[in-house]
């Protein structure tokens, strides 16, 4: 025979791990398509320290390539928008740098990045950036720039992917020298598709709390009956 007490125990166990099972059901209802494999945006790799900046082509930025000319990894010479790094587009000539990342057919996604010019350049900087089987935009900063107040400016377009990996590039278009347009904290996004059936963890868990309180109530009450506590 189980003493009353044990019952409850048992009780309030089956209760938590069927709260911790819903939980971690929920947890894995993630959406597909949710981490796509975009790295390196505001391109703190390579360290460039002690220098200035870096001219750089090829594969030499992680997560990056440098299809035509080159860029110079820009360190000291300018206040970054994020972090240590940025980009300037015009190396020794202009460059156009791209990177390709995991992406799922059918959902949208949302590339920002942040844009400067080099402030030795008198004239306006234009760049182009574009993605896969997708849109294209052309950016033109114009502004005031100076090494301590570089005037970054936030640019963003949407695009629904159409493979299973898409490639997003940025190309100056200045044609000519070593000054061009900068980038820096290019960000990629992807909006939430969760269908509205499905319980959030943080709901779920907070269901999962008050069921226990209720449920230890309960057994409380049940325990006091047994001992004789209660009428």
């Amino acid at each position: 025979m189980i003493h009353p007490q044990h019952r409850g125990r048992r009780a309030a166990a089956g209760l938590l791990g069927a709260s911790t099972a819903v939980g971690m059901l929920v947890g894995f209802a993630a959406p597909a398509g949710a981490a796509a494999a975009f790295c390196n945006g505001s391109f703190e790799v390579p360290n460039v320290a002690p220098a200035s900046f870096q001219t750089v082509s090829g594969a030499a930025i992680p997560c990056w390539a440098i299809t035509s000319g080159d860029v110079d990894v820009v360190r000291t010479t300018w206040v970054p928008q994020d972090g240590m790094n940025s980009i300037d587009l015009n190396g020794t000539a202009p460059g156009t740098l791209c990177q390709t990342f995991d992406t799922t057919v059918g959902l949208p996604y949302q590339v920002g990045f942040w844009m400067s010019r080099n402030y030795l350049l008198a004239s306006p900087a234009p760049l182009t950036a574009s993605i896969t089987g997708g849109p294209s935009l052309t950016a033109i900063h114009t502004g005031p720039v100076s090494p301590s107040a570089p005037n970054w400016m936030f640019n963003t377009f949407t695009f629904t992917a159409t493979a299973a990996s898409s490639t997003l590039c940025f190309a100056s278009g200045v044609p000519t020298g070593s000054f061009g347009p900068a980038i820096d904290n290019v960000t990629l996004n992807t909006p939430p598709t969760v269908p509205v059936s499905i319980v959030s963890p943080q709901v779920a868990g907070g269901a999962g709390v008050a069921a226990l309180a209720a449920a230890g109530l309960f057994l409380l009450g049940r325990r006091r009956r047994a001992d004789g506590a209660l009428a």
